[in-house]
């Protein structure tokens, strides 16, 4: 069987390497074919990691017609009007990224935020009947004879003007099975519509196939779910440097526990946002004290973890000695008092402190405050 990938920039091959190896391995022709072939051409390195033979056929022509630009329009405002539903009112980062995809025929409707889950649809189908009409272009027709693949893979197929929709109607001309395969996690849920149905869609997990559901109006018996071929390759992947060296190179303690926090894309969150919000939540985890502030704590910078609860909350006279060993309000039998005992005399010997707040009524929160080591040590 030959199979082509047609995705939109070589940077997409890192999401599906594992895959096109895989289809190599077991005896299958695979070429690849890029919408934009001259961005992240450096993904094309990729391939030479790939135990097998990849035909690379370079960039999928573009359709000359005055179709083209009919169909960017239309694409668009299908892009742009998802966004229109009452699920994305407080999405303004997503729908202001796909108003610039709204032609000037429909620009109008960039004016408009939210509106109702019906006319959200309506809308929808709409621009969708338009696109229908578009009919499929002879050049990409060529293409695919030329390309002579028995199956045609797209992705992401959803950015914002795809021109894969046109690949999928031009594969349908001319007798090819098409398929979609998701490249990322939230490519359902952050980019434009489906717009068109391929004969199947490959999904990471089952949250994905709602995604496809809810959103796409995919067909059901049409997705399969396969799991995130991008994590293929961790299950053979080993650590390049040992614990030691890593924490070395970032001037950490090796014998003491950190936590990396894994910051997300400029995309999904503002980056000078996202670095206060942790400088905020590092300030907060570790808590600087005063002689006196908290029971029996010396004054220096700890690290405090906190559980809350909404309960009946305790009394003061019940406060006073729930560290007490084999003290509790249980009932006989119910528990043995040691809990919080054994906790205390835990955080004592590490040099820390436990403090409770609680009141009839009003819940408790325990707070347990250990040492912050300093790099310097």
């Amino acid at each position: 069987m030959r199979v082509l990938f047609v995705l939109q920039y070589p940077g997409y091959l890192r999401y599906f390497d594992s895959v096109l190896e895989g289809l190599c391995q077991r005896g299958h022709e695979v070429a690849v074919a890029f919408d934009l072939p001259h961005k992240q051409p450096e993904g094309l390195r990729a391939l030479d990691a790939i135990d097998g033979e990849i035909e690379v056929l370079g960039m999928v022509p573009r359709r000359p017609d005055i179709w083209a630009r009919v169909a960017r329009g239309v694409r668009g405002s299908i892009d742009y009007a998802r966004y229109l539903h009452p699920r994305f009112e407080h999405a303004p980062y997503l729908r202001d990224r796909m108003r610039k995809a709204l032609p000037p025929l429909t620009r109008f409707v960039g004016r408009w935020t939210t509106t109702t889950a019906g006319r959200t649809r309506r809308l929808i189908r709409l621009f969708q009947a338009c696109d229908r009409v578009i009919p499929s272009s002879p050049v990409l027709e060529t293409f695919l004879r030329q390309a002579r693949p028995d199956v045609l893979v797209v992705s992401p197929l959803v950015t914002d003007q795809s021109p894969q929709v046109d690949m999928i109607k031009a594969a349908r001309k001319v007798g090819v099975r098409s398929a979609l395969c998701v490249a990322s996690w939230d490519h359902l849920t952050t980019k434009g519509l489906m717009r068109i149905q391929p004969d199947l869609v490959a999904l990471w997990n089952h949250d994905q196939r709602r995604e496809a559901l809810d959103f796409h109006g995919a067909d059901d018996d049409r997705i399969v779910v396969t799991g995130a071929q991008c994590f293929d390759r961790w299950f053979a992947r080993t650590p390049r440097r040992s614990r030691e060296e890593f924490c070395r190179a970032a001037g950490l303690d090796p014998h003491r526990p950190f936590v990396v926090f894994a910051g997300s894309t400029a995309s999904i969150s503002a980056p000078e946002a996202e670095v206060q919000f942790v400088k905020r939540w590092i300030e907060a985890v570790r808590q600087a004290l005063v002689e006196g502030e908290v029971h029996e704590a010396q004054a220096g910078n700890y690290v405090r973890l906190s559980v809350s609860d909404t309960g009946s909350g305790m009394a003061p006279d019940v406060l006073d000695h729930v560290f007490e060993p084999f003290f509790t309000t249980k009932e006989t039998g119910k528990g043995t008092g040691l809990g919080l005992a054994q906790v205390y005399g835990f955080i004592r010997q590490c040099g820390g402190a436990v403090d409770v707040r609680s009141a009839p009524g009003e819940g408790t929160t325990i707070s347990l405050y250990l040492p912050a080591a300093d790099r310097a040590d």
